[in-house]
């Protein structure tokens, strides 16, 4: 009996470690989503050109996963920290859903099975129909993945009705469930 307390100690430290490790390591370009806000932006400052900021967002220029000249903003409110990328325009379907699916494949290596995955269009429109960008600017392209990694830290990149890839990464606080974070990508 003794022995079995004694694993199932082990098993439970094991696990609590792993957890911490998890939530310990969540990191935006090589920087701790877990750092103070003045932290953060100070150090992505180190890595991409600082456009603008207050005490609760920064604006930067620079690269993302492979794409150059991204918008990166970054936003602190209600202890979640927000961190959105917003690629250049695209105007070639085949481009943009080859770097989407890319950077898709890149991710689920790194984070797992996506929570949510949709790549479809609507009203009629299809991937090879030659009206892709028609559709996309119609709001007709349901192309999206989702992970939500240790309950804390909401990973979404898109394809926007204004022909970019958009990631959105949020680390909730922790007195936050993660249902009570909304992203509406509708303001970008």
């Amino acid at each position: 009996m003794k022995k079995l307390v004694i694993l199932y100690l082990l098993i439970c430290m094991s696990i609590l470690s792993m957890v911490a490790e998890v939530s310990n390591n969540v990191k935006f370009m090589g920087i701790s989503m877990e750092s103070p806000f003045s932290e953060f932006v100070s150090s992505l400052a180190k890595k991409c050109e600082l456009v603008e900021a207050s005490s609760s967002y920064a604006v930067f220029k620079g690269n993302f996963a492979g794409l150059t000249e991204c918008s990166i903003m970054v936003a602190s409110t209600d202890g979640t920290l927000l961190t959105m990328v917003l690629s250049q325009e695209y105007n070639s379907w085949q481009q943009m859903k080859s770097d989407f699916l890319t950077i898709a494949k890149a991710y689920e290596g790194k984070y797992g099975t996506p929570t949510q995955k949709t790549l479809d269009f609507d009203a009629g429109y299809y991937d090879g129909c030659g009206e892709e960008i028609k559709a996309i600017k119609n709001d007709y392209c349901n192309y999206g993945v989702t992970y939500m990694i240790d309950q804390r830290l909401l990973v979404t990149i898109i394809i926007t009705s204004d022909c970019k890839i958009v990631f959105a990464y949020a680390i909730i606080g922790e007195d936050k469930a993660p249902t009570e974070l909304n992203v509406n990508t509708d303001d970008i």
